[in-house]
């Protein structure tokens, strides 16, 4: 039952982050990794609520950098890429 602030996005946002973490982006490029920190200073989780702190603006830009990454669009780091 995980329940969030805001709008779908957050969740989206969420998921993303988890994603990023579990495909190494905490040692992929610069841009992911601050993105990473700046997604995780913008988010908590208590139980099973998500709450987000953040600009909508800010939610974007960090959806958009961590989903590049997780669909390995990023040059040099294709980890999802077919096998």
């Amino acid at each position: 039952p995980v329940t969030w602030t805001g709008n779908n996005n957050v969740l989206n946002l969420y998921q993303q982050l988890l994603a990023a973490l579990e495909n190494g982006g905490a040692s992929g490029p610069a841009g992911v990794q601050s993105a990473i920190t700046t997604a995780q200073g913008l988010t908590s989780v208590s139980g099973f609520a998500i709450t987000y702190t953040g600009t909508q603006q800010q939610q974007s830009a960090l959806i958009t950098t961590l989903t590049n990454f997780n669909e390995g669009k990023l040059a040099g780091f294709p980890h999802c890429a077919d096998e």
